[in-house]
C-alpha cells in the first residue's frame, strides 16, 4: 500500500513523495524472499557481540556559516529547477554531495570558516575522549565510522582533523588509527589485531571497510 506525504527536499523546499506504508500478502512475500535468502537468529553471548545498551543523539545549533551555505543550496537548486544553469554546470547531484559535506563538516565546502564546538568533529572529540579517559584501566575500544571526506594529500578532510584534535584532546597518536581506501588489506588485518588487544583504541573509517565482516568486538565498548 502506498501514501503520499511531504518531504524536505536538499534546497530546504517541500514535494510530495510515494512511499510503501503496508504490505499486502506478506506470507507469499516472505515465501518468494525465503527462495534467495536464509535467516537464523544468532544469540548475542554465544556469537560473543557487545551488549547493546542504546544511543544518545546530541543536537547541535546550526553555525551562521552552515545557514548561509545553506541559502546558497537554496538559490542553486531554484537555477536548477528552473533551468536557468546547464546540468555541465551545476546538477543536483552535485548540489546534493555538497549540501552532505557541509552538514558534516562546514569547512568542507567553507575552507575559511573558523572551527568552534558547535560541529560535529568538536562534540565527537569530546565524547571520545571522555570514554576513552572514563576506560583507561580496561583499555576499552571506539570506532568512529565516516564516509564522507577521506584523507587526501594536501587538502583539508575530516579523518586527519578528527586524528589531530583526538590528539590535541590527550589521546597518544599511536592509538589512534584512520581505515581508508589506501589501506593494503595485511594492514588492515595487523590494526584489527592491535584494536583487538587494546593496543589501539580508537579508530576511524567507513561503514565499507569497517562494517559488516570486521571482527574488533574484544574490547570494543562504544561506535
Amino acid at each position: 500500500e502506498r501514501v503520499d506525504n511531504f518531504e524536505v527536499t536538499v534546497d530546504n523546499s517541500y514535494k510530495i513523495a510515494t512511499r510503501f506504508s503496508k504490505f499486502h500478502n506478506l506470507p507469499e512475500l516472505t515465501s518468494v524472499l525465503s527462495e534467495i535468502a536464509d535467516f537464523h537468529q544468532v544469540d548475542e553471548e554465544e556469537a560473543g557481540l557487545p551488549a547493546f545498551n542504546g544511543y544518545t543523539d546530541i543536537l547541535i545549533p546550526r553555525s551562521k556559516e552552515l545557514s548561509m551555505y545553506i541559502d546558497q543550496i537554496s538559490e542553486r537548486a531554484d537555477k536548477i529547477h528552473s533551468g536557468k544553469i546547464s546540468n555541465k554546470e551545476d546538477n543536483m547531484l552535485a548540489l546534493t554531495g555538497d549540501g552532505r559535506r557541509a552538514a558534516l563538516e562546514i569547512r568542507l565546502v567553507m575552507p575559511e570558516a573558523p572551527y568552534t564546538y558547535d560541529c560535529k568533529i568538536a562534540r565527537c572529540v569530546e565524547n571520545v575522549s571522555k570514554i576513552y579517559r572514563e576506560n583507561m584501566d580496561k583499555k576499552s575500544t571506539q570506532i568512529v565510522f565516516c564516509d564522507i571526506s577521506v584523507p587526501k594529500p594536501d587538502e583539508f578532510n575530516v579523518y586527519d582533523e578528527l586524528k589531530f584534535r583526538l590528539i590535541e584532546a590527550g589521546i597518544p597518536a599511536n592509538e589512534i588509527e584512520l581505515i581508508h581506501g589506501g589501506c593494503p588489506e595485511e594492514k588492515r588485518s595487523e590494526i584489527f589485531r592491535a584494536v583487538n588487544k587494546g593496543y589501539i583504541r580508537v579508530v576511524v573509517g567507513s561503514t565499507n571497510l569497517l562494517g559488516v565482516g570486521v571482527n574488533v568486538q574484544e574490547k570494543l565498548i562504544a561506535v
